[in-house]
This record gives C-alpha cells, sequence and structure tokens, in this order.
C-alpha cells in the first residue's frame, strides 16, 4: 500500500509541475501574442490571406508577423504590400485591440484594419504629391 500512495504523490507532482509550467508561460508576451492556439489560428488565417495576395511562400515566423523581419529577398512591390504598411500592419493592430478578449478578431474586423491603413496610406501619398501607391492601385 506504501508503494501505492507513493506512485500517487509522485503522478500529482508530476501533474502539478506541468501545470506550473504551463502558467509561467501562459501571461508571457510571447504565448499571449505568438504560441497560444488561438493566436496561432489567427496568424494561420493572416498567412493565408498573404499567400493567397502574393502568390508567395510565407514562413510562419513570430519575428515576421510580429515584428516584420523577413530574412528573404521579396520583391519590392511584394514587400510593400506585406511589411511596409498594410496588412502585417493591420493584423497587429487587430489583434492588439483584441488582445484581452477570449476570441481572436474577426475577419472583418481585421479587413475593415486594412481598409482604414489602405486609406491612411492613400492620404499621405496625396499629402507627398505623390500618385496612389501600388498596393491602393491592386486593392481598390
Amino acid at each position: 500500500m506504501a508503494l501505492f500512495s507513493f506512485e500517487i504523490s509522485e503522478v500529482v507532482y508530476q501533474h502539478e509541475s506541468e501545470l506550473l509550467e504551463m502558467q509561467k508561460n501562459q501571461g508571457t508576451f510571447y504565448h499571449m501574442w505568438w504560441s497560444c492556439k488561438e493566436a496561432q489560428r489567427y496568424w494561420r488565417r493572416i498567412k493565408k490571406w498573404l499567400e493567397e495576395i502574393t502568390a508567395e511562400q510565407i514562413e510562419m515566423k513570430p519575428e515576421f508577423f510580429l515584428l516584420g523581419i523577413s530574412y528573404r529577398q521579396f520583391p519590392k512591390n511584394i514587400k510593400y504590400i506585406i511589411l511596409s504598411c498594410h496588412i502585417i500592419t493591420a493584423a497587429r493592430l487587430s489583434y492588439a485591440q483584441c488582445w484581452k478578449q477570449p476570441d481572436i478578431p474577426t475577419e472583418e474586423m481585421t479587413i475593415q484594419n486594412i481598409a482604414n491603413c489602405v486609406e491612411m496610406d492613400k492620404q499621405t501619398q496625396a499629402l507627398k504629391d505623390k500618385e496612389s501607391s501600388e498596393y491602393y492601385k491592386s486593392c481598390c
């Protein structure tokens, strides 16, 4: 009987240590913005959109989606679409607006933020007396 109670306490201890380890990671920036299952689902959706729009393969890396750092050379127009402005910026903005909520941002919210970023880019180009950006011409 003593051996049996020892085995139970060992299993309980292992389970508690796993829970503690999970709780340590759960509140971190990295977990909230990247490693959480819901966050991964959101970033996979953004990745799918980017791949459909650009016809380029996008790596699923946090430095790309969260910081805009890419080790790969994209053509200039695609780099502008992905990194410089609208899609990644709007995706981060949407996620930041909902990060304390239990659900990820809706597609409608993200699309609205992309449209807002496009409009801001158009106004910025007008202030600089330039024609509309390539992105605005292609999507609107």
